[in-house]
């Protein structure tokens, strides 16, 4: 998700809040275990942002993905409209959420 600041987890201010929608999903197999990984389109309106500050949000997010099993994949940002749409890889939608 992106953030408006990102110094340090405990002052992390989220922005606007965001829609989170099941996109896909792939399968990975651990030999005879097949496990399904969901895969999340993160969308959020941040009137005004320029896709530098996307891409230094976005970096701080893939430093902390780890912590909320979450995988930042890529992003795509609009900024004629204000928006940002972020693809993550996570067990649940929760986990998206708490990143």
């Amino acid at each position: 998700m992106i953030h408006a600041q990102h110094p340090a987890r405990s002052t992390r201010q989220k922005l606007i809040p965001c829609h989170i929608f099941l996109v896909l999903g792939r399968t990975i197999k651990f030999g005879k275990l097949i496990l399904f990984m969901p895969i999340y389109m993160d969308i959020h309106r941040v009137p005004g942002l320029e896709a530098l500050d996307a891409a230094k949000a976005h970096q701080q997010d893939m430093a902390i993905q780890h912590e909320y099993h979450c995988k930042c994949m890529t992003y795509w940002i609009d900024e004629l409209r204000g928006v940002v749409f972020c693809l993550i890889e996570a067990a649940d939608k929760s986990s998206v959420e708490e990143m």
